[in-house]
């Protein structure tokens, strides 16, 4: 499987030719002490995959100030600054799990940290503390809307390969937002929806 900078070579090269827009709101990268603070700061050790995806760059340019979309397949990118979630570990006693005893039954969870979000309180990003069945660095999603939790790849770099997979294959589309912008859509939902189509069985 490439690697996680070759994965994302292959997205920004996507970005740049479809979005540019989007493609230079992308930072520099995130400094190696910037890394090291965050761990210290957070008492974790982030996935190798992660600190290589930061070690390219540091998420985008504030949201607020973009009429685009999210660098981080159409959701906002987040830098390492934001990567949190208000509030603690809060118990969700309707949350599901795919596959079953993957993802613990929690709203948000203190070692559950967002790489990009939607702009409404929903996220996707690596799980440190999964459920029985899970994988310490798995992707899932989570927040406000998400009660149904599934995971989307073991890792980072697999969640890469996934979603690149299906723009290879052309299951994507760049629709036109009311401004005449173009939006990446992956398949015919939103991101989360797609992959959760993809993935979850009936």
């Amino acid at each position: 499987m490439p690697t996680v900078t070759e994965l994302w070579t292959q997205w920004q090269a996507f970005l740049t030719a479809n979005l540019p827009e989007t493609a230079a709101r992308l930072r520099p990268p995130a400094p190696a002490q910037a890394l090291a603070e965050l761990e210290a700061q957070r008492g974790i050790e982030l996935p190798a995959d992660v600190r290589e995806l930061y070690g390219l760059h540091d998420g985008e340019l504030d949201e607020e100030d973009s009429l685009v979309d999210g660098a981080f397949f159409g959701l906002y990118f987040l830098p390492l600054d934001r990567m949190s979630v208000t509030g603690g570990t809060e118990e969700m006693p309707d949350s599901t799990s795919y596959p079953p005893g993957a993802v613990r039954a929690y709203d948000t969870h203190r070692r559950w940290f967002p790489l990009g979000h939607d702009g409404g309180g929903n996220f996707i990003g690596f799980d440190l503390d999964p459920a029985e069945n899970g994988t310490v660095g798995q992707i899932i999603n989570f927040g406000r809307d998400e009660t149904d939790k599934f995971v989307m790849a073991p890792s980072l770099r697999e969640f890469l390969a996934l979603v690149l997979g299906e723009i290879g294959r052309g299951n994507y589309r760049l629709d036109p937002d009311e401004n005449g912008r173009p939006r990446f859509v992956l398949g015919s939902y939103y991101l989360t929806d797609t992959l959760r189509g993809l993935l979850v069985k009936a």
